[in-house]
């Protein structure tokens, strides 16, 4: 388990464990990614999509990255909630290897959007794959 930190109001600022406390949603949605949302969690401090992506494209091994500008959209209120910090996945230009055929999971954080919140889009760049519209959240049991 580690400490996250984001940088918030021009200072570094705790949010909490890789594995926090907050309401849990399960993702409902149609997509052809290569990236999987597995969790969606709200806490008073950040919201968290829980990932994973296989490398099922490059068999001699890949690089995968996160745009820095990657945001989240309450399809509600139209307002945008911008990525402020990742665990196991660079931020682009950097990048994180993968094998093929590896599954790497990984975490990004964003600000926290109400927990009534029913749908979002998450939006990584306008022509990215990894783009993934009309996540409906359930909240788990």
């Amino acid at each position: 388990m580690a400490i996250l930190k984001i940088y918030l109001n021009n200072s570094y600022q705790n949010i909490g464990s890789t594995h926090g406390n907050g309401v849990h949603f399960k993702p409902d949605y149609n997509t052809h990614s290569s990236l999987v949302i597995t969790d969606i969690e709200i806490s008073s401090a950040y919201t968290a999509l829980h990932c994973q992506y296989t490398n099922k494209e490059y068999d001699l091994g890949g690089r995968y990255s996160i745009d820095p500008n990657t945001y989240i959209c309450d399809k509600t209120s139209g307002k945008k909630y911008v990525l402020n910090n990742t665990h196991n996945c660079a931020v682009s230009p950097q990048t994180t290897p993968i094998k093929y055929q590896q599954v790497s999971k990984f975490i990004l954080y964003f600000p926290s959007i109400p927990s009534t919140t029913k749908e979002i889009d998450f939006i990584e760049s306008p022509n990215s794959t990894w783009n993934i519209k009309g996540i409906k959240l359930t909240k788990r049991d």
